[in-house]
């Protein structure tokens, strides 16, 4: 019996802990469910941005081996050209 009550109140704080907090933190909550939603949906709606977050993922759990080979890395930046300075004879 005080296993099942535990249960009961467990399941009930986070519902009066938000109620305590009133209207503004739910409706914050509220906003932040249909934010992540929303990302969610905009993230599986590309193979390329799913593909790009799960390598990320698996990355951060320590895989870093599934960012190297096809990834789209940035192309290397040129080589530094020397500074011309014009009060200077050329040579």
């Amino acid at each position: 019996m005080l296993r099942r009550a535990g249960r009961v109140t467990a399941g009930v704080a986070p519902a009066l802990l938000v109620a305590g907090l009133g209207l503004p933190a739910l409706g914050a909550l509220v906003f932040l469910a249909v934010l992540a939603t929303g990302m969610a949906c905009w993230v599986f709606g590309s193979d390329a941005r799913t593909n790009r977050v799960s390598r990320v993922l698996l990355a951060w759990r320590g895989d870093p081996g599934c960012l190297g080979g096809a990834s789209t890395a940035a192309p290397a930046s040129p080589v530094p050209r020397p500074r011309r300075r014009p009060w200077l004879p050329h040579v």
